[in-house]
């Protein structure tokens, strides 16, 4: 089974992702935010459940906490309209889960390539398809962007998505957040 390369990374460390992680629930209500902003046009009410985390385990001097990261979502909601972005959103494309079967093991074990595409949008200029991949960090924009420069989670889900809708995927788009948490 190929599987999103964080949560193969995490197995090995022995690591559920269930154990609390100011950096991995930061990222996870920022995509929520995104994918309630791509699919209803809002996004606020997806930070509830974060605010309440984090006012029981940060303090607000850390950048990770509620506030900080609702004025940034605030921020890409100013800098991003929805009519302005350079692709077309269908809401039902957003948060699409996928398995796309391989092929079988020698023992019968079937090998899936398992995943959820934060978004396939179309692009305005070409109208190709076009994966759209989150991705936050507080980390450098540079050092961020060389640690996924050879990741194959995004060729998977071209290829995925192109073999499910029976339609050419043409690349990705990035909504990277890098360094927005520093």
């Amino acid at each position: 089974v190929f599987d999103c390369p964080t949560r193969v990374v995490m197995r090995l460390l022995g690591r559920t992702g269930t154990e609390p992680n100011a950096s991995l629930e930061c990222g996870r209500a920022f995509h929520e935010f995104l994918a309630g902003y791509y699919k209803y046009a809002l996004g606020g009410a997806f930070f509830n459940e974060y605010r309440e985390w984090s006012e029981s385990r940060l303090t607000n001097d850390d950048r990770r906490w509620w506030e900080n990261v609702a004025t940034i979502a605030t921020e890409y909601v100013e800098r991003y309209p929805l009519e302005e972005l350079s692709f077309e959103v269908n809401p039902d494309r957003i948060e699409v889960e996928f398995v796309m079967p391989l092929g079988t093991a020698k023992d019968g074990t079937p090998i899936d390539v398992i995943g959820n595409l934060d978004g396939l949008v179309r692009d305005k200029l070409t109208g190709g398809l076009r994966v759209l991949e989150h991705k936050t960090t507080g980390d450098n924009i540079g050092k961020f962007k060389r640690r996924f420069d050879y990741d194959p989670q995004v060729s998977e889900y071209m290829w995925a998505a192109s073999a499910t809708l029976g339609e050419p995927v043409y690349g990705k788009l990035d909504a990277e957040l890098a360094g927005a948490f520093m």
